[in-house]
């Protein structure tokens, strides 16, 4: 959500320094990414079994890597040919990659069909910053049905993931025409689910 009032503020600096605002916004991306990307790198943990984390005691990593023994995790192996060809000859690795790729095209994020639609609109004419912010609303939307998917998910489907998952690419893995004088609100909806 936060890009696109990124893009409505950073677009406002178009011409300073001869640059173009989506110039602007390229380097504004980076500059927020890169401590991020940093941050990172030293802060987060990686696995129990790898840790080199300097947060957390030797007695903290022998804690996770009980845990994971606890679960059934085995150490990790080096990669073989035999292994190699045992993931790529796997179903997993394509269904499960078919799956994420209709779940996320079907999201308002992969294909942004409102801010699609307010561009080509004719009437009303939108300002750049009003075609930036306006399918912020998606967002909003996504973070709500998340976690309806969510809770949904851990409570009424006892822990079963796939429902929701199978829901979601199979629901809106197909564009819905929209009519060029359909009412915001409908697009904020559909646009998000």
């Amino acid at each position: 959500m936060i890009s696109g009032y990124l893009m409505a503020a950073v677009y406002n600096l178009d011409g300073r320094g001869g640059m173009a605002g989506w110039k602007w916004l390229f380097i504004m991306d980076g500059v927020i990414s890169m401590p991020v990307a940093l941050a990172g790198y030293y802060f987060l943990p990686d696995i129990p079994e790898t840790s080199r984390a300097r947060y957390l005691s030797a007695e903290e990593i022998a804690y996770a890597q009980k845990r994971m023994k606890l679960e059934g995790r085995e150490q990790r192996k080096p990669y073989t040919k035999a292994k190699l060809k045992k993931i790529l000859t796997s179903w997993h690795i394509y269904g499960l990659s078919l799956l994420y790729v209709l779940f996320n095209n079907g999201a308002a994020g992969a294909v942004p069909v409102f801010a699609q639609y307010l561009k080509d609109s004719k009437y009303p004419i939108y300002t750049v910053a009003q075609i930036n912010v306006y399918p912020t609303s998606t967002g909003a939307v996504q973070i709500i049905t998340t976690l309806a998917y969510a809770w949904l998910s851990d409570s009424i489907l006892k822990g079963e993931r796939w429902p929701p998952i199978i829901f979601g690419a199979v629901s809106f893995s197909k564009p819905i025409p929209i009519p060029q004088e359909a009412h915001l609100t409908m697009m904020i909806f559909l646009s998000s689910v």
